[in-house]
């Protein structure tokens, strides 16, 4: 007789193996007619290291457990690499989903996983295969009967692995709703649209707010700024500028001579805006897949510019910014005169 869990050979009158301490009883009960074949071929010892599932698993082209159970069956087979794999999909794919607010997550799960569940079963006997032959490698000096017991303690399931995923996920998840109530009651989580910071160039009397969408790519010097935003459904960017004044003209010159049309482009007049009680003069230019607001205004002897283009808007969200942006500008209140004032 052999132990099952170590495969030291012990005399039958033994209660516990002398070697890993392991109670004897009932322990090869249900392996005696596999141990005692002294002729057991590699396909037996395949049949032993993947369990009782070896004829259905053989045959079967599709993997319903795969399907359903995803990266929690590849545990419980013991195929690691595949349940890493699987993970680093997860995450790569949800990733992509948050940033570019796109749910090609889903997509990419529902087509990786109906990929899996047509090739698990021949990969996991393939891999039993490997791995037996491999076992058999490494102890070559070992009788068919301690193969054999290798081989069962090897392959089999591992239902331990899939518990403790889960309790990890778990905890992570408690941890993720605990944050997200902790910011939720004191007011940190911010909105795409509406939580905002002020600006300000060094050269510049003008304030502004950026929407959140362009804070993380952003360039900006003493009179020059460069905000811009872009995913799979919307794109924009915004380019402020201020300069000393250096002829006596007025803001409709300024206008005329910076712009710049296409032959296909549609210009409308200039128009005058009243935001936060300063005039700007303004004109919007629309093309076949774009719309560029274009503004400008006199401060203090110098002249500021403000262009806002969107490219492509499917989410609104570009839209949403150009008026949380353009209703914000203004100039500081101490240096505002009197007759600029409308």
């Amino acid at each position: 007789m052999y132990c099952k869990k170590c495969g030291e050979k012990v005399k039958e009158n033994y209660k516990f193996c002398k070697n890993c301490g392991t109670p004897i009883s009932n322990n090869l009960n249900s392996n005696n007619n596999i141990i005692e074949n002294s002729n057991i071929k590699e396909e037996d010892l395949v049949k032993i290291y993947v369990g009782n599932n070896y004829n259905e698993l053989k045959k079967t082209k599709f993997s319903i457990p795969t399907f359903f159970l995803g990266i929690y069956y590849f545990l419980y087979r013991k195929m690691w690499l595949y349940a890493l794999i699987s993970f680093i999909i997860v995450v790569i794919s949800f990733t992509i989903t948050i940033i570019y607010e796109n749910p090609i997550y889903i997509l990419i799960q529902l087509i990786y996983i109906i990929f899996m569940a047509f090739k698990f079963n021949d990969l996991y006997i393939k891999k039993a295969e490997k791995r037996v032959n491999k076992i058999k490698q490494i102890n070559n000096n070992k009788t068919n009967k301690e193969l054999a017991l290798i081989c069962k303690t090897k392959g089999g399931v591992s239902i331990l692995a899939v518990i403790l995923t889960i309790v990890i996920l778990m905890i992570i998840s408690f941890i993720s709703i605990f944050i997200i109530v902790f910011c939720f009651i004191f007011n940190e989580i911010p909105d795409k649209i509406d939580k905002h910071n002020n600006y300000i160039n060094d050269n510049s009397k003008l304030e502004y707010v950026v929407p959140d969408i362009f804070k993380d790519n952003n360039y900006h010097s003493k009179d020059y700024a460069n905000y811009s935003y872009y995913n799979n459904n919307a794109s924009c960017n915004i380019l402020i500028s201020n300069s000393i004044m250096y002829e006596d003209t007025n803001i409709d010159n300024y206008i005329k001579n910076d712009v710049t049309i296409k032959m296909d482009d549609t210009v409308s007049d200039i128009k005058t805006s009243n935001i936060n009680n300063y005039e700007w003069k303004y004109v919007e230019i629309k093309s076949e897949n774009s719309i560029e607001y274009y503004y400008a205004s006199i401060f203090d002897n110098r002249v500021y510019k403000v262009k806002y283009k969107i490219n492509k808007d499917n989410n609104n969200l570009c839209t949403n910014g150009y008026n949380t942006f353009i209703n914000s500008l203004k100039f500081k209140k101490e240096d505002i005169k009197n007759d600029n004032i409308i």
